[in-house]
Parts: C-alpha cells; structure tokens; sequence
C-alpha cells in the first residue's frame, strides 16, 4: 500500500528545491538527530501567479465557520497577512512502511544544524507548559499494526534491586 501526503515551504525570497529536505526524527546521545529517509518527494516550484490563484481557490477554507454567529465581536486584524512570492509544494510517497518508519519526521528548508558545534551550543531549557506545540513541519507517521512509542521511555535500571 502507498501513502501520500502534501506539503508547502513559503517565503518572501526565491527558494531553492534542492533545499527542502524530509528527516526522520531519532533519538541520539545528546538528543534528537535528524536522519535522512529513502521516501520519494516530488517538489514544484510555484510562480507568484500560482500562488494567488491558489490563495483565492482557498481562501474560503480559512474563513472562520461562526462567522454567522451576531453575537460574537469581530476581531480587529491589526495587520493583513502578507501574501508570499515564493513557494515550492511538495509530495511524499511512502510505499512498504514498517514499523522502523513509524515515528516524527520533520519537512524541513535549508541544511539541518551542524552536528559539530553541539557542544558550544546551549542547551534548551524545558518548556513550561506540559505539551509544547511541535515545530512547523513536524508530523507523526504511525503505522497500523505496530505498537506505540512510548512517549516517555524509562531509563533502565541501574543499581542493586531491591
């Protein structure tokens, strides 16, 4: 069985293809390492002109559906969103998956951060609210069949039993 997903990488400047990446999220000695996946990604590059059309095709996807609703206050919008120039879109076809490729992935533009200099970088401290968000670009691929990761894995037993 094959599956497929979609995604988007926008921004004001021009984009490269070759900068889009898909990693697999592992768990390393110094935490989370990023490793390459053998999917098949397909990218295209947008035209500003795409980008409209696609923005208007869609636009009422993102209208909000209380909008009926008389006794809500509309929100001000100090600002309207800024349209991007650039986009490349992107679609992975996953075929054969096993329980070694369920866990996170991450779509990612530009090069993953250099391994070398993890010492001299500091170490994030833990967010304070119990369920931070995920990144941009962070899904989870679960497989049908396979058990769950154990979102917190206990460390093993070191020391005497007793």
């Amino acid at each position: 069985e094959t599956y497929e997903f979609k995604f988007g990488v926008a921004g004001m400047k021009p984009l490269n293809e070759s900068e889009v990446h898909l990693w697999k999220v592992t768990k390393g000695e110094k935490g989370p390492e990023l490793k390459e996946t053998d999917f098949e990604i397909s990218l295209k590059t947008m035209t500003e002109e795409e980008i409209k059309e696609w923005i208007e095709e869609h636009k009422d996807d993102w209208k909000d559906k209380d909008d009926d609703d008389d006794d809500r206050q509309p929100r001000p919008k100090p600002h309207p969103r800024p349209h991007f120039k650039h986009a490349i879109v992107g679609k992975v076809s996953v075929a054969g998956v096993s329980c070694d490729d369920q866990g996170p992935y991450l779509v990612r533009y530009g090069d993953r951060r250099d391994e070398r200099d993890d010492d001299e970088r500091p170490r994030p401290k833990p967010h304070p609210r119990p369920h931070p968000r995920p990144p941009r670009g962070a899904f989870l691929l679960m497989v049908k069949g396979c058990k769950r990761p154990d979102p917190h894995p206990r460390p093993p037993h070191r020391g005497p039993a007793i």
